[in-house]
């Protein structure tokens, strides 16, 4: 129950990063959006972060795990936030969503349970993500890097995604709560904030505020809750995760007026509906 709650909780969260992150990206830029939702983010786990290190310092390998996750959930992270800027909610983030089924899937090959059923959703969920993306291939052969593009990206958040939060939920059995969030916030702020504000190309957060501390706020919340779901059942947690696309999608849908094609509609389907029943099967 532990993990069904976790996993819904970081989806909640997450689907409020998404739709804050489209926002702020679209005011003043996916990066900067990226480098302020990180310091705030920093600033909001870092005391709760030095505590837990000095009171329980981890292991120097759990330690290099916790980095290794928050490195790639840089990569996903800027990925998907580019993908956002350019194309919609209701195609870029069911595509991303399947971070849960790769982190899932790798944990079910470093040792977790997995029914011959989880085979089969997992089928119907690469098929779903597969049609979504299909949906959005160009007429015009000139076209297809300008419209395919945030597809791409969508497919590569996913990834790193995926990779970043079974490191994270592994390193979490062994790290304390309050040091096992901080890695995305804190590797963002070393990796791009630093850099981008040395360089003096980070656009002013004026206009954006209150949805760049929605992201940095939902983000944080998002893996605490994950974490907590991962110590219970790692694949329940990170699959059931991902239902954010459900909770996004259905606000685009409502608040945003954005609209399905059949073809994103079929996908969309498939893909929750393969997270639902991975979820049940966990």
């Amino acid at each position: 129950m532990i993990a069904i709650l976790g996993g819904l909780g970081a989806a909640l969260s997450w689907a409020a990063t998404g739709l804050c992150a489209q926002r702020a990206g679209r005011t003043i830029g996916e990066v900067s959006t990226f480098v302020w939702a990180s310091t705030l983010g920093l600033a909001i786990a870092f005391i709760p972060a030095a505590l837990a290190l000095v009171s329980s310092p981890p292991s120097g390998h759990t330690l290099v795990v916790l980095a290794l996750a928050g490195l790639l959930n840089v990569f996903g992270l800027l990925a998907q936030f580019a993908a956002l800027r350019r194309g919609l909610v209701s195609v870029i983030v069911p595509i991303s969503s399947a971070e849960g089924a790769v982190a899932g899937m790798i944990a079910v090959a470093a040792g977790a349970p997995f029914p011959p059923a989880g085979w089969v959703a997992f089928g119907a969920l690469i098929a779903g993500v597969v049609i979504t993306a299909a949906s959005q291939w160009p007429r015009d052969d000139r076209a297809v890097l300008e419209t395919f593009a945030p597809v791409l990206l969508a497919i590569v958040a996913a990834i790193c995604f995926g990779v970043g939060l079974f490191f994270q939920g592994k390193a979490g059995d062994a790290a304390p709560l309050g040091l096992a969030v901080v890695p995305p916030s804190f590797m963002g702020v070393l990796l791009v904030a630093l850099p981008m504000a040395a360089a003096r190309r980070v656009a002013p957060s004026r206009g954006a505020r209150a949805w760049l501390l929605g992201v940095a706020a939902a983000e944080i919340t998002g893996f605490v809750c994950y974490v907590i779901g991962a110590r219970h059942s790692l694949p329940v947690a990170a699959v059931l995760s991902a239902q954010y696309a459900t909770i996004a999608v259905l606000v685009s849908i409502l608040v945003l007026r954005e609209r399905l094609s059949l073809a994103q509609s079929i996908g969309f389907a498939l893909t929750i509906a393969a997270v639902t029943v991975l979820s049940l099967l966990g």
